[in-house]
């Protein structure tokens, strides 16, 4: 498996935010190779009408499409089956939405670039409706919110400025988590500040979408009348030989690296980044959400991440301002490794998609010469926290979604992408 020959690095910046992360031997529970089991007290598929019933005839898409000229982070169905597709142009100039359907690929509309940002995340809420999640930069530059609606595109959530808050004062703006110190940023070289990245989302309702925070180490719920507010704060991986928070390193007051890995020493501990990517509703109502985590000191001295990292956590509906995990936010699959995108299926199970086995650093850093092993593809009983492999080796694995007839779509390599069925069978 090779790397693309051109630059990714930004790509995956993007993705990740401030991201840098430390693990230390984490080992990763057993693939269940017998399957799901049911889903424990999740309602079953048998439980919601329709939930349960086979992909219907009448798909008429090819089983793969190409030529996108552009980097594809997400894609999502509309509610007549056809296929949104959020193309940004290898320069980061250009957003477009281009939409699969039985008469080929056609552009829908462009979302305007904001600090050079791209559309992270994309959830249709009718035939011709659909919010678009923009990236942020540093300091979370750009981040914001679209809504397109019969062709008519609005700028219709701030995430920039709920991120940033009365932060030039130098205090902490509204939606900081409570275990990150600012100057732990310098791991990523990133400003000493508040950073958010919008990535994939979904639909509470036609006018309120979940959004995974990848740089915000959280999930944010937005609205189409601009109302934004925190639902959870992600807590970071335990060492399971400390039982503590992992630890990246250590920087000085200054905010200056003084140590990589837990062995090192200074006044300022800096720990691993959960990354929320992806958030999906339930058969039971419940909010999902899936974690890629990021890099490990491991990665510095060209060591692939420790299996079994990142998790999946359930909030119940309606929810806000919590911490994972508590009372109010619970772990439901652990043993993961950097979860980019997660979606139930007609039959109930969550599917869960993994971007890179080796750790996101293994793709944005070739100086190390981590090797690449490719993500997988995942289904999972929400209920016992069994998962089965459908799938893996799969190179820079972006998203998946469900079409109307029950199908199973994925983006493989996110930047020279390929849209294509899943054979579930």
């Amino acid at each position: 498996m090779h790397r693309p020959s051109k630059p990714i690095g930004q790509g995956l910046t993007i993705l990740c935010g401030a991201l840098i992360a430390v693990a230390a031997n984490a080992a990763s529970p057993p693939i269940s190779n017998s399957g799901p089991s049911s889903l424990s007290e999740m309602p079953t598929a048998h439980e919601r009408p329709g939930l349960n019933q086979p992909a219907l005839p009448g798909n008429k898409l090819d089983d793969s499409y190409t030529g996108f000229s552009g980097s594809v982070f997400d894609i999502a169905a509309t509610p007549n089956g056809n296929i949104l597709v959020a193309v940004t142009a290898p320069d980061f100039s250009t957003n477009t939405i281009k939409k699969i359907s039985p008469y080929g690929i056609k552009a829908v509309t462009s979302i305007p670039v904001l600090a050079g940002s791209p559309v992270n995340g994309l959830e249709p809420t009718g035939q011709s409706r659909f919010f678009a999640a923009i990236g942020g930069q540093d300091l979370a530059a750009g981040a914001g919110l679209w809504h397109v609606s019969a062709g008519i595109t609005r700028f219709v959530a701030d995430i920039e400025s709920y991120t940033l808050g009365d932060w030039p004062d130098g205090e902490a703006g509204p939606y900081p988590a409570h275990w990150k110190d600012f100057r732990c940023e310098e791991f990523a070289a990133f400003s000493h500040g508040p950073q958010t990245n919008p990535y994939h989302l979904t639909a509470a309702s036609g006018s309120q979408v979940l959004i995974g925070d990848a740089a915000g180490n959280g999930v944010l719920s937005a609205r189409i009348n601009g109302e934004i507010d925190w639902v959870a704060h992600v807590d970071p991986p335990l060492d399971p030989d400390t039982g503590g928070w992992m630890i990246l390193g250590y920087v000085d007051d200054d905010g200056e690296i003084v140590g990589i890995g837990a062995d090192g020493d200074g006044p300022v501990e800096c720990y691993v980044e959960p990354v929320p990517t992806s958030v999906a509703i339930g058969p039971d109502g419940a909010w999902y959400v899936g974690e890629l985590t990021g890099a490990v000191s491991a990665n510095f001295f060209g060591e692939a991440t420790p299996e079994g990292l990142a998790r999946v956590w359930r909030i119940e509906s309606g929810t806000h301002n919590v911490n994972c995990p508590s009372d109010e936010c619970v772990e439901v699959v652990s043993g993961l490794d950097t979860v980019i995108d997660i979606e139930f299926g007609p039959d109930g199970y969550l599917y869960v998609l993994e971007y890179e086995r080796n750790g996101f650093m293994a793709t944005v850093a070739p100086d190390l010469e981590i090797p690449l092993a490719g993500g997988a593809l995942k289904r999972c009983d929400a209920g016992t926290g069994d998962c089965e492999l459908l799938e893996d080796g799969i190179f820079f694995a972006g998203a998946i979604t469900f079409d109307k007839w029950g199908s199973l779509w994925l983006v493989e390599n996110v930047f020279e992408p390929t849209i294509r069925q899943v054979d579930l069978h």
